[in-house]
Order: structure tokens, then C-alpha cells, then sequence
């Protein structure tokens, strides 16, 4: 996996050690980064679309994607 070097946004969820692990390309002619949060609105974000996903009963997906048992949290 190709990882790039980001200085801007060392807050950043995705940031790890100065370098993007989200990203092929943070090259935005000048604009900010539109994939940039930080790590509270990370979770914060997170923590509502698990809610959802539990809401109409696609755990699954949780599971998937999070490696989280989640049925077994009901």
C-alpha cells in the first residue's frame, strides 16, 4: 500500500506519523483537504452511522467493515 507524506493536518483521524493512510494523493491546488477530521469528529461520526446501521438492523456491515462481533452486544 502506497502511503503519502501529509504535514497539514497532523490532528487528522487518517494521520498516522505524518503520513496519510487514507489517500493516494493530497496534492488539492491549494484548497484543504476535503477528506480532512479530526479524530473527535471522527468518532463522533462514526459512533452515529453505527447507530444507524444498528437502527435498520444491517450489523452486518458494522461487522465487516470494523471487524466488531455486534450481535453480540444486544
Amino acid at each position: 500500500m502506497q502511503v503519502i507524506r501529509c504535514v497539514m493536518h497532523r490532528d487528522c483521524f487518517g494521520n498516522i506519523d505524518g503520513r496519510c493512510i487514507c489517500l493516494k494523493d493530497n496534492r488539492f491546488k491549494k484548497k484543504a483537504c476535503p477528506f480532512y477530521k479530526d479524530k473527535k469528529q471522527f468518532d463522533e461520526e462514526r459512533r452515529a452511522s453505527e447507530a444507524r446501521l444498528i437502527d435498520i438492523d444491517r450489523r452486518d456491515l458494522i461487522e465487516e467493515y470494523s471487524g466488531r462481533n455486534v450481535y453480540a452486544q444486544k
